[in-house]
């Protein structure tokens, strides 16, 4: 099974699918969070994949940080950033970040969201957004799913 997306490509190896960012310059914007929820349902269900690797191939960067909020509603993309942590964390397949260039906000999170995180000793980490005051998406996102209520309702 290979798919493309205008943002992500998607192939499988063996038994491990293999999720990359299409341009090393794509941000984790809107459209590609849609398109890697599209992908990791897709292969929740495909009996041929066990493992799941979310990567980045030459790029200096995992995945582009920092995120252009001004161009994206941001009550839509924390719905979103909820719903893909949802699926991360409900899948029963494991989920490996492989971490080939420096991650930073946004992408750094997202890396930490798996069951394995693989990161060249290299690799720089930095929450540049944090220290000008804003606030972890990702993070608030798993903190959400730590309270059922609010989880049932977002669920429906």
């Amino acid at each position: 099974m290979n798919h493309n997306f205008s943002t992500i490509r998607f192939w499988r190896e063996d038994d491990i699918g293999i999720i990359v960012p299409s341009d090393e310059k794509k941000e984790l914007d809107s459209l590609m969070v849609s398109e890697i929820i599209a992908i990791l349902l897709a292969t929740s269900e495909d009996k041929d994949v066990n493992h799941i690797v979310i990567t980045n191939q030459g790029s200096r960067n995992f995945i582009r940080s920092p995120i252009d909020f001004s161009k994206c509603n941001i009550k839509n993309y924390v719905k979103l950033i909820r719903s893909l942590v949802i699926i991360i964390k409900s899948i029963e397949k494991n989920i490996i970040f492989a971490v080939n260039g420096d991650a930073s906000d946004i992408s750094a999170e997202f890396s930490f969201t798996g069951d394995f995180l693989i990161v060249r000793p290299e690799i720089t980490y930095s929450l540049e957004k944090v220290k000008n005051g804003m606030p972890l998406i990702i993070t608030d996102a798993m903190n959400y799913l730590k309270n059922p209520v609010l989880t049932s309702l977002f669920l429906g």
